[in-house]
């Protein structure tokens, strides 16, 4: 059964209940709703969840997400705009409750300042301490030598399938 919403007086908090109930409940693993979830409810809708969806403007949620970005780290924050951008233009279609999304052109400030990241290569006694401390009777050996000489992330080679390997 469809329900019925009037444009003019949902929120935003209700359009992203509606956005979670009839496609992320539906298209999603348990744990990506839940990640989402948490965002959503800590961040978005103490902030902007009572407004209205219809009054809700691109500069609002860019002056959101530019006072988030002073909180949390530059991946949490894209998590955070990936969720709002997803449920806003779930809003526009197939939803019809708003034209165009305001979060379509939203962008994650620069970090002017940040300095580079260092990369750290290991020496050849950080390998020997990392052979000893994981040996191949660890359910973390293969993985492990993965990422140590394929230059994956532990991520990248826990989720590598057997589909995802050509041995030629």
């Amino acid at each position: 059964e469809e329900k019925e919403y009037h444009p003019d007086s949902i929120t935003l908090q209700k359009a992203f209940e509606i956005w979670f109930e009839e496609y992320v409940e539906l298209n999603t693993r348990y744990t990506t709703q839940k990640s989402y979830r948490g965002m959503v409810e800590k961040h978005i809708y103490p902030a902007l969840g009572a407004l209205k969806l219809k009054k809700v403007t691109p500069r609002a949620i860019q002056h959101f997400i530019n006072v988030k970005h002073g909180e949390m780290g530059r991946t949490s924050l894209a998590k955070l705009l990936a969720i709002l951008k997803q449920a806003m233009a779930y809003a526009v279609s197939p939803c019809c409750l708003i034209d165009v999304s305001p979060a379509t052109n939203i962008r994650i400030p620069r970090d002017i300042d940040a300095k580079p990241k260092k990369t750290h290569v290991f020496s050849p006694q950080e390998l020997v301490m990392i052979e000893k401390r994981f040996p191949p009777t660890h359910h973390y050996y293969v993985p492990l030598h993965i990422c140590l000489y394929a230059g994956l992330r532990i991520g990248e080679a826990l989720g590598l399938r057997w589909e995802d390997i050509d041995l030629k």
